[in-house]
C-alpha cells in the first residue's frame, strides 16, 4: 500500500503539478532539434551513468535507428538466423544517419558507445531490451508518483 508519509507529501506538493508540452513524434522525427533540447541532450551526454552504456540518450538513438532501420529494410535488425551482418549495416548506414539528424554526431560518449548499442539492439532482434525494460518502468513509476 501507499505509506502516511508518501500520502502527505503528495498532498503537500498536489499545487506545484503542471502540464507539459511535448513534440509529437511526427515533428520529432520530420524536424531537428531546436536549441534548447540540442543543449540538454548534450548535457545528458556529457554526464553519462556510471556505467556509461546505460546512459538513456544513447539507448533513445540506437531505437531510432532500429526505426529507420526497419522503414528501409522492411525488418528489424537481427531478425534474420545470422545477425552478425546486420550490426554494420545498421552502424554504417542508419546509426550515423540518425545521430546526425539529432546533431550529436560531434559527441565524444556517442562516438564510443555507438557500436556496443548496435550490437546490442542487433542481437536482441526486436525482442524486449532488459536494461531499457527497467529504465522505462523506472521512469514511468517515477512520473506516476509526480502525478
Amino acid at each position: 500500500g501507499v505509506s502516511d508519509d508518501d500520502i502527505i507529501s503528495f498532498c503537500a506538493n498536489v499545487f506545484t503539478i503542471e502540464q507539459i508540452e511535448t513534440r509529437s513524434l511526427v515533428a520529432e522525427f520530420e524536424n531537428p532539434p531546436d536549441e534548447e533540447m540540442l543543449d540538454n541532450w548534450k548535457m545528458a551526454l556529457m554526464d553519462p551513468y556510471e556505467v556509461p552504456e546505460h546512459t538513456p540518450l544513447l539507448w533513445y538513438l540506437g531505437i531510432r535507428a532500429c526505426q529507420v532501420f526497419f522503414q528501409k529494410y522492411g525488418r528489424y535488425p537481427g531478425t534474420p538466423d545470422d545477425w552478425e551482418p546486420d550490426v554494420a549495416l545498421l552502424f554504417e548506414n542508419i546509426w550515423k544517419q540518425v545521430v546526425h539528424h539529432y546533431q550529436l554526431h560531434d559527441q565524444e560518449l556517442v562516438q564510443e558507445h555507438g557500436l556496443s548499442i548496435c550490437q546490442e539492439l542487433t542481437r536482441y532482434a526486436n525482442a524486449e531490451i532488459h536494461n531499457i525494460a527497467s529504465v522505462v518502468g523506472g521512469v514511468a513509476s517515477q512520473e506516476a508518483v509526480k502525478i
